[in-house]
């Protein structure tokens, strides 16, 4: 470990973590290049895997992006449909509904700008081998229409892969036992969940179904049986409380909750047929006699599904009306027997949702945005082309099915990957807060005591349970949060202590990840292991920027910008930037961006403010402060997350990027959290860093004044002055929301004396009101 220490020291300073290797003539990626190069070019000017140059790629994809998904979806196997039932054997087909009168390669084109490429004549004469990086579109990218008149259904495409399937793992000590599902169980179970909703709901193609479940094969399984018959699948994780729930699924008027009757986390069992009982009563629809005159609320059907009890025990829960079990699993049909039929109803691709995602919510009722098809273009060209991942790998991902990340896990199952299910708790320590710790706590939930933990027996602690679990399970890409990295670092756990040979890549999402997280990874989990660091969002349900199969790792910063996605930071007047920080943007459309959100205008007016308010309508602005790293002029491209665009702070006029404050600090023993805020002061801003330290302290201004010092001295040596916070406040705990992000813009409301609408979107609400009376003692306003 000491050998590894010392590297760590270098590539911290700025260097590589982990070099490029050469490419290889059967990487994906390579081989999808050539055949979307002969797509657009014929047999010439193909490129070779000696010679690969995805910056080239990308650019190519970003000027002929209708061509380049063409090529995708045959290179992928997409299955898609005409209208009369009929396969798209072709993708020539229009992609959108504007390229009929205009080519994409050139309504991309507008203000250019010069990256310093080769300019080597040859080069330059052709536009194949040009550098020139093209950047705004001419064309607005709202009230754009992937593929009209092709029909696709969502189920049908991820089942399409008959070397897919699922392992579930719960808590060590739960006394749940390990699942394991077959590609032809899950068809199977599939077919007959699809069968009962049909029968007892006869559900209709756009009606939703809800999911108030933990992370289990049978949510998996309700999903792809909504989705098989054309129906709409939401859901939330059951540590949502009843109105956080409610605020969610009450804006889609669903047919059907399906719950589970409990959960377990850390060791004990959470009943969840009382919480469900009253969000169904909530989303019931009132039924009226023959005056109209209001008679009775009756609540939409629930289906439970037995996790914390057998499925005899839920009897007397089934006795309340539109109450039954979820259907249970079929057999599995033996190799010689034909897979049971599923109906597999195509919708528009064009226009007909798949999924709702819901926003954070954290500033006000939460954002309901109808996703269609185009989710599998997004989520199966970042898992294919970036990450290569195919039938040989096993994805484990740290998720509930609140957070986007549960549907971007999913889609492996169409890659032919073997899927990793656990529902828990990640980490049981005293060190944190429950809230700030991890995603998927129950309301209220207590840690076990160390002496009563069950799983101390088995040899290892909880703290590196899912560690074990990659081990056990031969994971080769591992996903979490960038706070899981923080908290595993902070409790000194040393993951490499498991047989983790077979793990390539550590997937890392949820907030920016600092240096620290690299360095932990690099030194703890393996030197052979690949950090890819992902930043996207719910609204396109996949990525902006990620990882790269073969190109080098730098620490802080995530290696590559999608392909198909014309990723660029802009600066205050719109214009295009390298090597300095500004707005994340993307100038073209997205196939899994939102096809519009519900409950909205008639001209779409909260879709449009949420997304096309700052640049216009040709360039999505995504909310992100960020910087695209160039260190040779034509050369690779990366990108730098500083934070969240409405939570940088601006003192003096200067932006600041709240993730280099998180990065510094992270390296403070002292400091086990924190949160940094500005507060209009005077007409301008002052900067409020919150810590939560790591021994006991009084509540309030920071009394340690060596502390203090050593905390203002990091800052200012590490980043700058104007790092320096106005007030370094002693705070119990850090809010977070359920997705595990910090509740920066929440807090600085709060600081500014603004309304905070909603605040069932944070872990642990009451923080919240600690926060105002730390205000309204210390920071009153001038």
């Amino acid at each position: 470990m000491d050998d590894d220490a010392d590297a760590v020291d270098v590539w911290c300073e700025g260097h590589q973590v982990l070099d490029s290797t050469p490419w290889q003539p059967d990487d994906p990626v390579v081989r999808f290049a050539a055949a979307f190069e002969r797509r657009l070019y014929g047999k010439e000017a193909v490129q070779h895997h000696e010679s690969f140059d995805f910056e080239r790629l990308h650019r190519l994809s970003v000027e002929h992006d209708a061509d380049f998904y063409r090529t995708f979806i045959d290179f992928a196997g997409i299955r898609l449909y005409d209208d009369t039932g009929a396969p798209v054997t072709d993708a020539n087909v229009p992609i959108t509904n504007r390229e009929a009168t205009l080519q994409l390669e050139t309504a991309c084109r507008g203000t250019r700008i010069g990256t310093g490429a080769n300019q080597n004549d040859n080069e330059s004469s052709s536009p194949v081998h040009s550098h020139t990086r093209t950047t705004v579109g001419t064309m607005p990218i709202t009230g754009l229409r992937w593929l009209p008149n092709i029909r696709v259904n969502y189920a049908e495409n991820i089942l399409r892969n008959p070397q897919a399937s699922i392992v579930f793992r719960s808590e060590p000590g739960s006394g749940i036992p390990r699942r394991e599902l077959s590609y032809r169980q899950l068809y199977a179970w599939v077919a007959r969940v699809a069968e009962a909703l049909e029968q007892q709901l006869h559900l209709s193609c756009g009606e939703h179904v809800v999911g108030f479940l933990p992370n289990i094969p049978e949510t998996i399984i309700a999903m792809l049986a909504v989705t098989s018959l054309g129906g709409i699948w939401a859901s939330c994780s059951p540590d949502f409380g009843e109105d956080a729930a409610v605020d969610r699924f009450g804006q889609l008027q669903p047919r059907l909750l399906i719950t589970a009757d409990a959960v377990v986390f850390k060791g004990k069992r959470h009943d969840c047929l009382k919480k469900a009982q009253k969000i169904a009563s909530r989303l019931g629809t009132e039924k009226r006699n023959e005056n109209n005159e209001e008679n009775a609320v009756t609540g939409i059907p629930v289906w439970i599904v037995p996790y914390g009890c057998p499925r005899d025990a839920l009897v007397e829960h089934l006795d309340a009306p539109n109450w039954q079990c979820f259907p249970s699993a079929s057999p599995e049909p033996a190799v010689d027997e034909a897979l049971p039929a599923i109906p597999f109803r195509r919708i528009r691709f064009d226009r007909d949702p798949v999924v709702t995602m819901f926003s954070s919510g954290t500033t006000g009722r939460p954002k309901c945005m109808a996703q269609g098809a185009g989710i599998l273009l997004t989520q199966e060209k970042e898992q294919l082309l970036h990450y290569a991942m195919g039938p040989e790998h096993t994805l484990f991902f740290y998720t509930t099915c609140g957070w986007m990340m549960w549907n971007w896990s999913v889609a492996a199952l169409a890659r032919g990957c073997r899927l990793i299910l656990y529902d828990g708790a990640a980490v049981w320590s005293s060190l944190e807060h429950p809230a700030s710790v991890e995603a998927g706590a129950p309301e209220n939930t207590q840690s076990t005591p160390r002496d009563t933990d069950p799983s101390l027996s088995t040899g290892y602690a909880p703290q590196d349970a899912l560690w074990r679990i990659v081990a056990e399970e031969q994971v080769t890409h591992f996903g979490c949060g960038a706070k899981f990295l923080q908290i595993q670092e902070q409790l000194g756990v040393h993951p490499a202590r498991w047989s983790l040979g077979r793990l390539q890549a550590v997937l890392v999402t949820g907030s920016p990840s600092t240096v620290a997280n690299f360095r932990y990874v690099w030194a703890r989990v393996g030197r052979h292991v690949r950090y890819w660091s992902m930043s996207g969002g719910t609204d396109i349900n996949g990525c902006f920027a990620l990882g790269l199969q073969r190109r080098a790792v730098y620490a802080g910063e995530l290696q590559s910008c999608a392909l198909g996605l014309g990723v660029q930071v802009f600066d205050a007047h719109g214009h295009p930037v390298e090597n300095q920080d500004g707005e994340l943007v993307c100038t073209n459309a997205c196939p899994s961006m939102p096809l519009f959100f519900w409950n909205d205008t008639t001209d779409a007016s909260m879709y449009r403010s949420a997304y096309f308010r700052t640049f216009g309508e040709t360039v999505w602005h995504h909310g992100d402060y960020a910087r695209v790293v160039v260190r040779e002029p034509g050369h690779e491209r990366s990108l730098i997350i500083r934070g969240r665009s409405d939570a940088t702070l601006k003192p003096g006029g200067v932006r600041l990027g709240s993730a280099d404050f998180y990065t510094v600090l992270e390296r403070m023993p002292e400091v086990s959290d924190s949160l940094v805020a500005g507060q209009r002061w005077h007409d301008d801003v002052r900067i409020i860093l919150f810590v939560k330290l790591a021994h006991e302290a009084p509540l309030g201004p920071l009394e340690d004044s060596e502390l203090r010092s050593r905390i203002v001295n990091r800052l200012r040596q590490s980043l700058s002055p104007r790092h320096v916070p106005h007030t370094v406040i002693v705070v119990p705990g850090i809010p977070y929301t359920r997705n595990m992000k910090k509740m920066e813009v929440a807090v600085k409301r709060i600081l500014d004396d603004e309304p905070l609408d909603n605040t069932h979107a944070c872990m642990d609400p009451e923080l919240l009101e600690t926060y105002r009376e730390l205000k309204r003692k210390y920071l009153a306003r001038g």
